[in-house]
C-alpha cells in the first residue's frame, strides 16, 4: 500500500469515526474504571515515574514506577506507586529485578494572590533480590494553586 492510499484510508476512518460518535462522548480514565466514584475524583494525576540510581558500590539501579496522585484537601494531596527495579552490579554480570515502591506528601504551607508554596517529601524503595536501596526527597515548588 502506498503513502497515499494509507493517508486517504486513515482520512476516511477519521471521517466515520467523527460522524458515528456522538458530539457529547465522554472520556472514561482507567482511574474511574478501577477506583470507586468518590476517589475517582479525588484523582489529581497519574503517571510514570523512570529513575536511575547510582549506588556507592557502583551497582546501577533503574526504576520505573507507575504513580496516582490523590488530592485529600485544597492543602494536602498524597502519591503512592509500585512498579519494577533493575538491578546491573557491573558489565558483566546479569541484569536482576524486583519490586520498587515510592510514596509522596505534598502540602501547602501558603496560598494567595494566584500563588502556592507548597512542601513536598517522597521516598523511594527498590528492592532487587539480594539487595535494597532507599532514596528521599524534600522538595519546595513555588507555582499557581490548582
Amino acid at each position: 500500500m502506498h503513502s497515499s492510499q494509507l493517508v486517504a484510508l486513515l482520512a476516511a476512518v477519521t471521517a466515520v469515526f467523527l460522524v458515528t460518535v456522538p458530539a457529547r462522548a465522554e472520556i472514561v480514565s482507567i482511574e474511574r474504571l478501577l477506583l470507586p466514584s468518590d476517589v475517582a475524583d479525588r484523582v489529581e494525576g497519574s503517571g510514570a515515574v523512570c529513575a536511575s540510581l547510582v549506588a556507592s558500590d557502583g551497582a546501577r539501579y533503574n526504576v520505573d514506577i507507575a504513580s496516582l496522585r490523590l488530592r485529600m484537601t485544597t492543602r494536602l494531596s498524597l502519591r503512592a506507586g509500585i512498579g519494577m527495579a533493575r538491578l546491573r552490579l557491573s558489565s558483566v554480570l546479569p541484569e536482576t529485578a524486583g519490586p520498587a515502591f515510592a510514596g509522596g506528601v505534598t502540602v501547602a504551607v501558603w496560598q494567595g494572590y494566584g500563588y502556592s508554596v507548597a512542601v513536598t517529601a517522597s521516598a523511594l524503595r527498590a528492592s532487587p533480590p539480594d539487595r535494597r536501596v532507599a532514596d528521599a526527597t524534600l522538595l519546595l515548588t513555588f507555582g499557581t494553586p490548582r
